[in-house]
């Protein structure tokens, strides 16, 4: 929405390229978070320390996909969200410069959260994470 109405072509490319980013790493996201609900059967974050461990690939690929949606250089949503802060810093200056320190804060939540289900929780870690046949991963 900011870089739409900074009416400049750098945030109008940015806001057009980061709505097709935001549907891609969107959708890989609640469909990691979906198959690791229908094996732990539950949405606590509590309930998900260890997840690294037992399921390593899903974890990794989570955190690819969590880092795209915070913005981090080389991945998908970066350019997009660079370019809507470039195009609304040339027409409000100040709005870029709460927007930038909005992604920062929500770079710090999602990290945490992030780094919360892949390593040992409070609960501690999984035991056992049933693979798609049902069967206990080792």
């Amino acid at each position: 929405m900011l870089g739409t109405f900074a009416i400049t072509t750098q945030g109008v490319s940015g806001s057009v390229l980061q709505m097709l980013n935001h549907g891609l790493f969107t959708a890989a996201l609640f469909l990691l978070i979906g198959f690791i609900y229908e094996r732990r059967r539950s949405w606590q974050t509590t309930d998900l320390g260890g997840l690294q461990r037992v399921a390593p690939i899903m974890a990794g690929v989570f955190t690819v996909a969590m880092m795209a949606s915070i913005g981090l250089p080389g991945l998908n949503g970066f350019v997009g969200e660079f370019l809507i802060l470039i195009g609304t810093f040339l027409s409000h200056r100040w709005w870029a410069v709460a927007a930038t320190i909005g992604v920062i804060f929500a770079a710090i939540s999602c990290c945490g959260r992030s780094s919360g289900c892949s390593t040992a929780g409070r609960r501690g870690p999984i035991s056992a994470f049933p693979t798609c046949r049902g069967e206990s991963a080792p």
